[in-house]
């Protein structure tokens, strides 16, 4: 859609600016002029839009669109009449016409060519030009809407397997290209599937060339239905094929990867590898590790679904799961160590599997981060968090990971979240664990800046934990440092020098930051903590995780020891 949308910009940009530019002459006065004028501006106003967003608008409108410059040329002609540019204006017919013949089918060629040329008839007709003229401005549309229309054909076949009618590698990859670039602007997961046929070498050698043929078109002809959009469907080369989905998340890849295999024509089988579009990859970096899959397909004994990254399918179970609505909030409380009253919740995710019992995070969140499923469940996370606390007064703390901080539409979700339940930001944090960041990735500094700017606050969770901690006090926007709970811990035990959780406070102090001491288990923890400086804290001698944010008794006297 991207081609398209930029083609349909630039045909209303130029058809716009067209109509503004002075006629030369002062036939066409008054109304007329201001009409004209009003036109030209909604024309160049929604060419611009179209260069900006078109990619992402459905391909039925551009038949509305194409359609509908025809008419405006047709109204800016006629309320010209009498001017120099009435006559001008009449070659911008052709740009409805080009575009009919390049983007749509034959069907929809002919029917646009119609439409401009009903139009260019009713508009020729009406300012005075002679019946001859007439003719031969329509033959000359006609033939150039042909020709473009027969060329854009010449193209599509260079594009085309002569034996399938499927896309060929070359449109996959030119397709591939332009779904990755969309990608990479944060507007959709993508997902690639590689197979081939089990042994049809051997069907070639036994049984003909001619009986592999007939083989990979009846398994094009299986697949057509089963693929969302045919054209996504291409064969990649011998008896490899490829399907490309964009907006399809790993584990809905891996489904509709089963219904190929399983729609598969007689005895025939296929070993087929998956692979989701990860930030950074390139068009040939998604497709390696596709090709990777279905390697591991093949030495796995032919005849399955490898899925890179995701050994054990389990894309596919986190995604169901979601949609069953087996995952839980839990929260915990985050209590002031001067008087014990609870001035927040961190909102924990908990797996109620139906199998396997409660899971806590770390049974799932490191495999839904490395199969992509982290955006999914985290903006689950987000927004039930929100809504759960949007009527109350305390503030929510929520973690989110570096992957999602990756995605530049990360804050626009959080900003819509925020708008919908109308929460006030300061009560939203935002917890980021520092371990895990890659000081070079420079789109996780500015999603959390610009988080900041919407008045959400920021939270370095763990903090001490890694050996960049220092690091992530001078390079990120942080509001808040929750002490890692092993330096809480180590106040129980005999001897423990508390100089280095002393020096961790004061730091973040001095920089003017709120410090949580987390993991707190006993009364002396919290009592050690309080007499440091230490803001507040949470932990299971304050509360367990809860699956309601309900408040807790007064801790005032725990907290004083």
């Amino acid at each position: 859609m991207g081609t398209l949308g930029r083609a349909s910009g630039l045909f209303y940009l130029i058809g716009g600016i067209a109509a503004l530019l002075p006629a030369g002459d002062n036939v066409v006065t008054g109304g007329r002029l201001a009409a004209v004028d009003t036109i030209g501006a909604l024309c160049a106003l929604l060419g611009i839009a179209l260069l900006a967003t078109g990619r992402h608008w459905p391909r039925s409108s551009y038949h509305l669109l194409v359609a509908g410059g025809a008419v405006l040329i047709t109204a800016t002609t006629m309320l010209s009449k009498g001017s120099v540019a009435a006559g001008d204006s009449l070659i911008v017919y052709v740009l409805p016409i080009i575009a009919g013949a390049a983007f749509f089918s034959w069907r929809g060629a002919v029917a646009h060519t119609a439409i401009a040329v009903a139009s260019a008839l009713t508009a020729t007709t009406y300012i005075g030009i002679d019946p001859m003229g007439i003719v031969i401005f329509v033959t000359g549309l006609i033939c150039i809407g042909g020709w473009v229309a027969w060329l854009g054909r010449l193209a599509d076949r260079v594009e085309e397997d002569p034996l399938t009618g499927l896309g060929n590698r070359r449109a996959l990859i030119r397709r591939l290209e332009e779904a990755v670039d969309q990608t990479d602007r944060g507007t959709a997961p993508l997902a690639v599937i590689m197979f081939d046929l089990d042994h049809f070498k051997t069907i070639n050698d036994t049984r003909g060339h001619a009986a592999g043929d007939e083989l990979l078109v009846a398994c094009s002809q299986r697949w057509r239905p089963i693929v969302p959009h045919e054209k996504l469907l291409f064969r990649y080369g011998g008896d490899e094929f490829a399907v490309l989905l964009p907006g399809a998340s790993l584990g809905e890849a891996t489904e509709l990867a089963e219904q190929l295999r399983a729609g598969l024509p007689n005895d025939a089988t296929a070993s087929i590898g998956v692979a989701a579009w990860q930030p950074g990859d390139s068009s040939s970096m998604l497709l390696g590790r596709a090709d990777v899959a279905l390697y591991e397909a093949k030495a796995g004994g032919r005849d399955q679904t490898a899925v890179y990254g995701d050994p054990g399918h389990s894309a596919r179970e986190l995604e169901t799961a979601l949609r069953a609505g087996e995952f839980v909030l839990h929260y915990q409380p985050i209590v002031a160590l001067e008087d014990g009253t609870v001035r927040g919740h961190e909102a924990l995710v908990r797996w109620q599997h139906p199998t396997r019992g409660l899971l806590g995070p770390s049974e799932f969140v490191a495999l839904a981060e490395r199969t992509g499923t982290i955006h999914a469940l985290g903006a689950w996370t987000l927004d039930q968090a929100c809504r759960t606390v949007a009527a109350g007064d305390k503030a929510i703390a929520v973690n989110v990971s570096i992957p999602e901080l990756r995605n530049p539409s990360f804050v626009d979700f959080v900003h819509r979240r925020i708008t919908t339940y109308g929460l006030q930001p300061r009560r939203l944090i935002i917890e980021v664990t520092e371990g895990v960041y890659d000081e070079d990735d420079q789109q996780v500094v500015v999603s959390l800046t610009r988080l900041r700017e919407l008045g959400v606050r920021v939270a370095l969770d763990d903090f001490g934990s890694g050996w960049s901690s220092l690091r992530w006090l001078t390079t990120f926007p942080v509001d808040i440092i929750k002490i890692d709970g092993s330096f809480v811990h180590a106040i129980d035990e005999p001897g423990t020098n508390l100089e280095v959780l002393n020096a961790v406070i004061k730091l973040g102090k001095a920089l003017g930051l709120n410090v949580v001491g987390e993991q707190v288990e006993t009364a002396r923890q919290a009592q050690v903590l309080r007499e440091l400086g230490c803001d507040r804290a949470q932990g299971y001698f304050f509360g367990r995780p809860s699956p309601t944010p309900e408040p807790i008794a007064d801790l005032g006297a725990a907290t004083h020891g």
